[in-house]
């Protein structure tokens, strides 16, 4: 407090190496610090960290060991059970514990390698490659093309792939572009004064194309022979998905009917002139909040993945299998269980849809969700009069929405 008014202050004249105004990076240091102190007090171990080195650096080693840990071992909490999620639940005169599980994917994506099946680490979250597969970067950026780069561009001689890459950059370069991010900015800054010089504002070009190029882009030559650009928001990033399109060459969206086909045909290409995310975190809770477990899904959130991430997520020691489980999708879940006897751990697990999924997501007409996927074919989880809901199923959006 004493120093409160000397945030300006050069305390590197007097040889202090520290100054008094908090950051992003105090406090990411403190959180890590805390928990790693934390765990090995528990343990009754000490905590070794080097004494050289960049300070970014300093603590991953004693992360790595620890998520080493959690993997094979699972969360301090796998055995957690509390009044919230666990049920005494008695019918026709038999008592049996019921403690269902939610599953919940969030788009809350990490920068990675863009080899499809690559989970090595990058070496700097602006890279497009990791180590061992930086040599691909000399490798034309459009999907399918195995042809070597321009001297300073990402694709290759072939015409199609200039224009697409110059599209790319020019998108980046647009005004509406630059008015987008002034406009987040005063959403997420709405007490700051607004700039009547445009030319003034902030912008940094290269995070504004290092931004768009984590959208998930696609060009089309239509049958006048003209190369689009097209765009959505990608899955993977953090933020609602816009259902539409957009376009950025001057014109809108409109291409003409699929019906009229020219004699050459419309051409589709895929570009990855940008960095690649993961598609989302899928994260175990249970009906009180707890997390159990949490995987990082790379590509999609596929029923097999969700799966296969459940029965090893309760495959660690002390670990209890739940008697339920709750997750959006169940219904392709479900069925993927009863035709594969690969799933056959899940043989008396039920499985169900989350209240508020099955009434406004679900098809009413979707004859195998509506029969064996509805919550209220399943009493142990509705309350003894059988009018409301026992267990919090909703628990996954609202810590989404926390996360």
């Amino acid at each position: 407090m004493a120093l409160s008014g000397q945030e300006d202050h050069d305390f590197a004249e007097g040889g202090w190496q520290f100054g008094c105004i908090l950051t992003p990076n105090h406090i990411y240091d403190a959180f890590i610090l805390l928990t790693l102190l934390d765990y090995h007090q528990r343990r009754q171990t000490n905590l070794v960290v080097p004494h050289t080195g960049d300070q970014k650096d300093r603590f991953a080693v004693a992360m790595q060991a620890r998520n080493g840990e959690i993997v094979e071992f699972g969360q301090d909490v796998v055995g957690h059970c509390c009044d919230k999620c666990l049920r005494e639940w008695t019918v026709d005169g038999q008592t049996r514990f019921v403690q269902p599980i939610v599953t919940d994917g969030i788009s809350m994506g990490h920068p990675r390698c863009q080899d499809t099946h690559c989970r090595e680490d990058l070496a700097n979250t602006r890279h497009r490659f990791c180590p061992s597969h930086e040599g691909l970067k000399n490798v034309c950026s459009v999907v399918g093309c195995r042809k070597l780069v321009r001297s300073g561009f990402k694709s290759c001689e072939d015409p199609d792939h200039k224009v697409m890459e110059a599209k790319h950059y020019e998108r980046g370069r647009s005004a509406f572009i630059l008015k987008q991010r002034l406009d987040r900015h005063r959403q997420n800054h709405p007490d700051a004064e607004p700039n009547s010089d445009p030319d003034n504002e902030p912008v940094h070009n290269g995070d504004v194309l290092d931004e768009l190029a984590e959208d998930v882009e696609w060009y089309k030559i239509n049958n006048r022979g003209e190369l689009r650009i097209r765009h959505d928001k990608n899955p993977g990033s953090v933020g609602p998905v816009d259902p539409g399109t957009e376009t950025t060459d001057g014109d809108a969206n409109t291409e003409p009917c699929e019906a009229s086909k020219s004699p050459t045909g419309n051409r589709k290409f895929k570009a990855l002139f940008g960095r690649c995310r993961t598609h989302n975190e899928q994260l175990l809770i249970w009906p009180c909040g707890v997390i159990f477990a949490r995987a990082t899904f790379f590509n999609a959130e596929a029923v097999s993945n969700v799966l296969r991430f459940v029965k090893t997520a309760f495959s660690v020691p002390n670990a209890v299998k739940p008697e339920h489980l709750v997750y959006d999708t169940n219904c392709d879940a479900k069925q993927q269980v009863d035709g594969n006897t690969y799933w056959s751990w899940f043989d008396d697990v039920g499985m169900s849809v989350d209240v508020f999924h099955f009434l406004n997501k679900h098809d009413v007409g979707h004859t195998f969700c509506q029969e064996n996927c509805t919550p209220y074919i399943f009493p142990e989880m509705m309350n003894d009069d059988m009018t409301g809901w026992y267990f919090n199923t909703s628990v996954a959006k609202r810590l989404s929405m926390l996360m």
